[in-house]
């Protein structure tokens, strides 16, 4: 059984590496290549230097000579003679926006088996959703795709915008009928197996008497969370009393910008002495920060968030949680077992200022407004974590059930549930009456329609093709001329070989050389004639009266 994407499912952003969706999916494609049962596991890339780096990661992070042996890496422009010649049991993509409708359409114009196509959600918000559904729902996709939602949260968002979308194109029901299927997201193995508390408080050189309360994530105001509300709360708290002896530490990723304005929060609200803040801190120490912590808090408030990867990580750890009763995050904690659930409120209607200006507002500022308007109650945050910071039996027996309620989201069960998921969906593959055909509308102009103006000829079978002097010499010294690394990968000796012998004994036609080609060597016309003009490019052919 052979398993494919045209995604690596790996960032090439340090920091990004650390949270949310960078870190899952890199985890879940390490997790796949260990614990996967498929043969073969193709992953298509940008590019020959996207290859490399892929390559460069499996080395590092797939050590098992023999579980390597089942990879191989191509180039996106790959995909479609491989959708013609091969069988593939699915296509599995790190998001389910960007690449699946394209890779629908591709398989349902050409590809030679069907297979079930699946991706994963993160982030559902953002001006450029509309328009992702929109494309999923033209797209062609089938009851045997599906999209793979990490929460009841993204199910219910991915379930709207799916009907929207028909909604506002004037689709039936039917049209694109992909699947929901839900799988949560999953954390490594050994964060519940890390150092003891003496030695993580003893690395960053903090007393053992300390109670401290950690969080994670972003540092972010348009992305993660606004920490001015909690943090004057927190000085209210430390005003009244009965927080001597409690530290927060604040750990995450952010630029500067980012970081400056946690800074000033702090120092704004004279907490320079009791909240400690992390910014950037390397991958190896965060076993520590959760292993030092007595209980972990995050008040999210941004509509980008749907699961809350950073919640599971801490209950790994044997950490209660207080979070907001928000999006993915309330699926995670049971109020008053595994932690406390902040009440949040929200608008019931978006005022006009940002409705008509929805897509004007760039991203950034968009989440920014939304997020001002989500109140979290900090009365009950306060008694949640002063709660924590005093009854220490409740935290001991929050931990334990904490730590309980997160076994069930490790990799190895995770990957168990996608093969299943995939191997239902090929089960219903097999009863549907799928045909590839190319469909009345299609996502992307035609290349060649949109640019046929700007050249001074195009090349039709009925234009007469001949070989130069150049194209003899290359007969016999192929590396004659340069083939660069991206282009190397979609030529063929034995293709470029056949057109410049045909031309030896006389011109010829490109339809005439099209159905030698396919005939002595099977390959398509496009193929044929991707060959012919790299040759007619670098002179080795020529256009003949």
């Amino acid at each position: 059984m052979r398993w494919g994407s045209a995604d690596t499912f790996i960032s090439d952003d340090p920091w990004g590496l650390r949270m949310g969706r960078p870190i899952a999916n890199e985890s879940f494609i390490q997790a796949m290549l260990q614990f996967g049962s498929y043969d073969f596991y193709d992953f298509y890339c940008t590019d020959e230097n996207a290859a490399r780096s892929f390559r460069a990661w499996l080395e590092e992070n797939c050590p098992e000579q023999q579980k390597r042996d089942r990879i191989r890496t191509l180039l996106h422009a790959q995909v479609a003679d491989n959708l013609r010649d091969l069988e593939y049991g699915c296509f599995h993509f790190g998001d389910f926006t960007s690449l699946m409708p394209h890779m629908a359409e591709a398989r349902n114009r050409i590809a030679r088996k069907p297979f079930p196509i699946t991706g994963v959600t993160h982030s559902l918000d953002g001006m450029l959703m509309s328009t992702r559904y929109q494309q999923l729902v033209l797209s062609g996709l089938t009851e045997f795709d599906a999209v793979i939602c990490t929460s009841n949260c993204a199910e219910q968002s991915v379930s709207k915008g799916l009907a929207w979308a028909r909604d506002s194109l004037g689709l039936g029901e039917d049209t694109s009928p992909v699947a929901l299927k839900r799988i949560p997201l999953a954390i490594d193995q050994s964060l519940f197996h890390g150092p003891t508390k003496q030695e993580a408080r003893a690395r960053f050189e903090l007393p053992q008497n300390l109670t401290i309360a950690l969080s994670i994530g972003r540092f972010s105001l348009r992305q993660k969370t606004d920490w001015a509300p909690i943090l004057h709360r927190v000085r209210s708290m430390r005003e009244d009393g009965g927080l001597e002896n409690v530290v927060i530490v604040i750990a995450g990723s952010g630029d500067e910008n980012d970081i400056r304005i946690l800074e000033q929060i702090i120092d704004k609200y004279d907490l320079t002495n009791s909240v400690i803040c992390i910014p950037n801190f390397s991958p190896e120490i965060k076993p520590y920060l959760y292993a030092a912590a007595d209980f972990y808090f995050s008040l999210v408030d941004n509509f980008q968030e749907t699961f809350g990867l950073s919640i599971l990580e801490g209950m790994a750890a044997g950490l209660p949680v207080i979070c907001s009763e928000f999006n993915g995050y309330r699926e995670l904690v049971e109020d008053n077992h595994t932690g406390f659930l902040v009440p949040t409120t929200w608008a019931s209607d978006i005022p006009d200022m940002l409705m008509v200006t929805e897509g004007l507002v760039q991203p950034g500022p968009m989440r920014l407004y939304l997020s001002q308007m989500l109140a979290i109650d900090m009365d009950y945050f306060e008694n949640s974590f002063r709660t924590l910071c005093t009854d220490t039996n409740l935290r001991n027996q929050m931990s334990l059930s904490a730590r309980k309620y997160s076994e069930q989201f490790t990799w190895a069960s995770i990957i168990v549930q996608y093969e299943k998921v995939w191997g239902e969906l090929r089960q219903q593959m097999e009863k549907a009456n799928w045909k590839a055909h190319s469909g009345s509308i299609r996502l992307k102009q035609e290349i060649s329609h949109a640019y046929a103006h700007y050249v001074t000829h195009r090349l039709t079978p009925d234009t007469c093709l001949g070989i130069t002097e150049l194209g003899r010499t290359v007969l016999q010294e192929p590396n004659l001329l340069i083939r660069y690394e991206d282009i190397a990968a979609l030529l063929s000796t034995k293709i470029e070989q056949k057109i410049l012998w045909e031309l030896i004994s006389g011109n010829k036609t490109l339809g005439r050389l099209r159905e030698t080609c396919r005939t002595a060597l099977n390959v398509s016309a496009g193929s044929v004639d991707f060959h012919a003009l790299w040759l007619l490019k670098h002179s080795a052919i020529r256009r003949a009266p």
